[in-house]
C-alpha cells in the first residue's frame, strides 16, 4: 500500500467534494454551509464552489493523497498560504466574513449559514489581522478530510506534513479550526490548543444544533529554533 501526495487538478474536484461530504456527514457546520451536500445536486453545487475557490481565492492551494494501488483519491487538504506582506487586510468587524451565491433553498437558510460562517472565522480573521499588521506570513489549514474507509492510514498526516514543511521554510505560524475529536491528531502534528469555541446563536435559531470546534495553532519555527 503506497500513497502519493500531489497538487489537485480541476478534474479531481467531484471526487474531492464527495470525500468532504462523506467524511463530515451531517455535521452541524458543514450542512448549513453546503446545503444538501449528500445529494447529487448538492454535490454538484459543492464541487462548483470548491472549483471557484481553486481558481480565485487568494492563497488557496489544494493538495490530495492518492492510493497508488488503485489510483483513487482518498484525502484532501485546502491550505491558505500567505507569505510575508501577503496576508489580506482585515477591516471592520472580525465576524464580517460573507457568504455569496445562490446555493440555499431560502433566504432564511442563507442568513443562518452566513451567520455561522462569520462567527466561525473570527479567530482566523483575528490571526490574519495580527499577522497582516506585523507584516508576517501565515498558513491556515482551511479544510482537511480523508474518506472514511481510508482514515487512520496516514493520509491526514501526509497532508498536514506538507503544510508543516512549507511553514518551516517560511518561518510562519500555522492555524486550524479543528473538530473536537481531532485534537490529539493535531497535537501530534505540532499544533497547540488555543480555544474551545461554541458559536452562540440568537433566540430565533435556538433549536439549531450548536457548532463547537477548537482553534489551534502551531508557532512559527525559525532556523535557529
Amino acid at each position: 500500500m503506497t500513497f502519493a501526495l500531489s497538487h489537485c487538478t480541476e478534474t479531481d474536484f467531484p471526487r474531492l467534494f464527495t470525500i468532504l461530504s462523506t467524511a463530515f456527514g451531517d455535521e452541524p457546520y458543514l450542512t448549513p454551509i453546503f446545503p444538501l451536500h449528500y445529494t447529487p445536486s448538492g454535490r454538484l453545487a459543492g464541487t462548483q464552489r470548491l472549483l471557484q475557490s481553486f481558481h480565485s481565492e487568494p492563497g488557496a492551494q489544494f493538495m490530495k493523497v492518492t492510493d497508488t494501488s488503485t489510483g483513487e483519491i482518498i484525502g484532501l487538504a485546502k491550505w491558505l498560504i500567505f507569505k510575508e506582506g501577503e496576508v489580506p487586510t482585515i477591516e471592520g468587524e472580525l465576524d464580517g466574513a460573507v457568504l455569496t451565491g445562490d446555493w440555499w433553498e431560502s433566504e432564511a437558510e442563507k442568513e443562518y449559514a452566513g451567520y455561522l460562517f462569520g462567527k466561525y472565522l473570527i479567530p482566523r480573521r483575528r490571526a490574519m489581522r495580527e499577522k497582516g499588521r506585523e507584516g508576517r506570513g501565515l498558513i491556515s489549514l482551511d479544510l482537511l478530510c480523508v474518506a472514511p474507509e481510508h482514515q487512520n492510514r496516514g493520509a491526514g498526516s501526509m497532508l498536514v506534513g506538507w503544510g508543516r514543511e512549507l511553514a518551516d521554510q517560511m518561518g510562519s505560524e500555522m492555524i486550524v479550526e479543528a473538530a473536537v475529536l481531532a485534537r490529539v491528531f493535531y497535537e501530534r502534528c505540532g499544533y497547540r490548543f488555543v480555544e474551545d469555541i461554541t458559536i452562540p446563536v440568537p433566540e430565533k435559531w435556538e433549536n439549531r444544533r450548536r457548532v463547537r470546534y477548537l482553534f489551534m495553532h502551531r508557532p512559527a519555527v525559525t532556523k535557529n529554533s
